[in-house]
């Protein structure tokens, strides 16, 4: 293990058998080509904490066992197609609290066995697809904290595994069946999932309306939180009741977040809209 401190740019010195490499806390200011050099057994880079601005496509040559990559907090405005193309051991990416502003299809292809990728609060606007659609390996995909206001169709296609969707506090107005449909789909039913998923929505600007009715969730379903300044549309028992029912006998959570949804009184104290799940267990709000 290596860990230093006081740093301004990447040593050159790192032994051959290091195993992690953590340089947090420094002022390093990018990531140049081969910058840790050849490193076989490294499995852990952890650069968080830095100012590092940009990350060279060929930085992380030489680390063909690095399982888990750490860039958070930093000011990472953009990564290139292939940074992570080299990396076939890679299960987890974290990018968070940076300044990316878009991600370009193809970014995250290489890694075959890709479990966690973490891009909270940064500025992106769009999530394209074929930035993370196909990763069939993904569990964990947190992208909270953003500017999201849009996900073209199909870009979260082909995701078998994803047990956990975090898009908490974006600007999403509409969270449509068509983000999870690839081209090859008959376009009438979402794609089965291995898991079930724990999808959080809370604190956008989706309309709480019958366009939500497809979701299906196993686990733990957050209804749409708003802005308090958003205005929706009033919203009905009958509504509420298509939203978390569809497909939904094994629900055992459902939070309101009463604060900042538009919700008339008489729908959240008599709970008619709870009644056909059979699973339910905890009701919660806030």
């Amino acid at each position: 293990m290596q860990y230093c401190q006081g740093l301004t740019h990447v040593p050159h010195n790192i032994t051959e058998s290091t195993l992690a490499v953590l340089l947090t806390g420094n002022t390093i200011l990018s990531l140049p080509v081969d910058a840790f050099g050849t490193l076989p057994n490294c499995t852990d880079v952890d650069v968080s904490y830095n100012m590092i601005e940009s990350v060279s496509v060929e930085a992380f040559n030489g680390l063909p066992s690095l399982s888990r990559v750490f860039l958070s907090h930093n000011k990472i405005t953009h990564l290139d197609i292939g940074v992570f193309s080299s990396l076939p051991s890679l299960l987890i990416i974290d990018v968070k609290n940076n300044f990316i502003t878009s991600l370009d299809p193809g970014l995250f292809n290489g890694p075959e066995k890709l479990l966690g990728i973490w891009l909270s609060y940064n500025k992106i606007t769009t999530l394209q697809s074929g930035v993370v659609s196909g990763l069939t390996s993904l569990l964990w995909l947190d992208i909270m904290g953003n500017q999201l206001n849009q996900i073209e169709p199909g870009a979260l296609a082909l995701m078998p595994s994803l047990i956990q969707l975090n898009l908490h506090q974006n600007m999403l107005t509409s969270f449509p069946e068509t983000l999870f449909l690839s081209e090859e789909s008959n376009n009438t039913h979402i794609r089965e999932m291995v898991h079930p998923m724990h999808l959080t929505l809370s604190s956008n600007k989706l309309h709480c309306d019958s366009s939500l009715c497809w979701v299906k969730v196993s686990c733990c379903y957050h209804l749409t939180s708003l802005h308090p300044s958003i205005p929706i549309l009033p919203v009905q028992c009958s509504v509420l009741s298509g939203v978390i029912t569809k497909n939904g006998k094994n629900v055992h959570c459902f939070h309101i977040f009463a604060r900042h949804c538009r919700i008339p009184k008489m729908c959240l104290t008599n709970y008619q809209f709870l009644a056909p799940l059979p699973s339910l267990r905890v009701v919660s709000m806030a």
